[in-house]
């Protein structure tokens, strides 16, 4: 597990307690996981879009805030939507 990643894990699992209230996620069979890492990405992306001064590509926001590749595409759908 990287260290420059763990506000990514911090808000994916912020996504878990939000989607099951504060109940415990039994398994990943329906797409559990993906929703937390949807959540991550957004939370991250608001914090970004507030706070951030600095105007970035998705890709230089892949690499500044240590988003994991496996959501690196959805991280691409999110600056496109976000362009439109």
């Amino acid at each position: 597990m990287d260290p420059k990643e763990f506000p990514f894990i911090i808000a994916h699992e912020l996504g878990h307690t939000m989607l099951y209230r504060g109940n415990l996620p039994h398994d990943n069979k329906n797409g559990n996981d993906s929703f937390a890492d949807r959540y991550a990405l957004r939370f991250i992306f608001e914090y970004y879009q507030t706070y951030d001064k600095e105007t970035l590509d998705y890709k230089g926001f892949i690499t500044k805030y240590h988003i994991p590749d496996r959501v690196s595409k959805l991280a691409e759908h999110l600056f496109k939507m976000k362009a439109k």
